[in-house]
């Protein structure tokens, strides 16, 4: 019976160990041990965002999958998700979702979709 006793304080800790450090708070790594390009973008920091038709806007992704963009005709409060191969952004409550693989060129990230680019984010 003294075993019963020692379990349900254990397992009651390590609930809530789990809730208080969740794995998904954890940003993901990628093969060289360095966080994945969707969680670097989202560092908090403006990026330019430039869109193959030359349109510029600024977007700024947030660790906890908000975000915001400025630089259109409004503001808008984007929340973003991130994928295996980049991540996926829904501008606004009624826009569609829409995902990118990421790629780093030089100082550049690139967002593609099926080999095309769809925007480049700068510094």
């Amino acid at each position: 019976m003294n075993g019963n006793r020692l379990t349900v304080p254990l397992s009651l800790a390590l609930a809530v160990l789990a809730a208080a450090f969740p794995l998904s708070a954890a940003p993901a790594l990628g093969q060289e041990g360095k966080a994945s390009l969707a969680r670097q973008v989202a560092d908090g920091q403006p990026w330019n965002l430039t869109m193959p038709d030359g349109r510029l806007t600024r977007l700024t992704l947030l660790p906890n999958g908000m975000g915001r963009m400025e630089g259109g005709p409004m503001t808008m409060s984007p929340t973003w998700r991130e994928t295996g191969e980049g991540l996926c952004l829904k501008p606004a409550a009624l826009a569609p979702e829409r995902c990118a693989a990421l790629r780093r060129e030089g100082r550049r990230i690139v967002g593609l979709k099926d080999g095309a680019v769809q925007f480049t984010l700068e510094r």
